[in-house]
């Protein structure tokens, strides 16, 4: 690559990691033909997956947008990045894409039906979406007796979605994304689910690998996830910070995991 991640947060790493090994390496599941031309990134961050997708399509044209400025890396040539923020008019002209894939958008989103309908107006016809989403609260499988479900690991992703809520964000709309982008218009849409555990609990050695770097993911993150989101339900700092204490000692115990979901459509042609 000629690029350097190694600059990066390391929390944006370990996300990236994660998607990139559910998805056995690959950056996307929708099965575009090559030669790609136009794509766009939504969420980009620090454009990682864009740069990452830039370098094994050189002949492609990356567009990476965020509505935060993000610690960034050395962009191959046919990747760019802007600020923008996906809930208002898109500063691209008419500009229209063969692929837009975006990632962890409705964390931040609160019109995400009116994002994909941008998405859908700004794609070619044939066009894909692609969507890899975290979809919360954290879960157990084992039997209702166990230890698992008095977690304060499940009880601490719980609130931070009643607190998204609050804020008017549906950070578990992932289990939503079919019917919404059928009601966008989009057709074909298929969907991928997957489960990241939260530690190396699974006997898969995948599996293994992915609970490493999310359980390390989730230790880097918690307490910056947490402060200010969890004060929107009326909690006292010092509250917040006694749960997020617990969490830590609690994260990597137990059979806990997190749904993941991969989702892609095609525009009519």
């Amino acid at each position: 690559m000629s690029f350097h991640r190694d600059s990066l947060p390391l929390g944006l790493i370990l996300q990236h990691e994660a998607f990139r090994k559910t998805l056995d390496g690959r950056l996307l599941n929708a099965p575009v033909t090559e030669p790609v031309g136009r794509v766009l990134d939504i969420g980009t961050g620090s454009g990682l997956w864009a740069a990452e997708f830039a370098t094994e399509h050189p002949t492609a044209e990356i567009l990476g947008i965020d509505i935060f400025q993000q610690p960034t890396i050395t962009q191959p040539s046919n990747c760019h990045l802007m600020i923008q923020d996906a809930e208002q008019d898109w500063e691209v002209g008419d500009a229209k894409f063969d692929v837009i894939h975006t990632r962890l958008v409705p964390f931040h989103a609160k019109e995400l039906q009116a994002v994909l309908r941008r998405c859908y107006e700004h794609l070619k016809p044939g066009g894909y979406i692609e969507m890899q989403e975290v979809w919360p609260p954290c879960r157990t499988d084992e039997p209702p007796e166990a230890p698992e479900h008095a977690s304060k690991v499940i009880e601490w992703t719980q609130l931070r979605l009643e607190a998204a809520s609050k804020l008017g964000i549906d950070q578990a709309i992932a289990g939503q994304l079919p019917k919404i982008l059928h009601e966008v218009g989009f057709v074909e849409v298929q969907t991928q689910d997957h489960k990241w555990p939260i530690g190396p609990w699974m006997e898969d050695e995948k599996m293994k690998d992915i609970g490493n770097i999310y359980l390390e993911l989730l230790q880097l993150g918690k307490m910056d996830a947490s402060k200010e989101l969890l004060s929107h339900l009326g909690m006292e700092e010092r509250q917040i910070i006694n749960l997020v204490e617990q969490v830590g000692k609690e994260l990597g115990i137990g059979k806990l995991y997190t749904p993941v979901r991969i989702v892609w459509a095609r525009k009519h042609k």
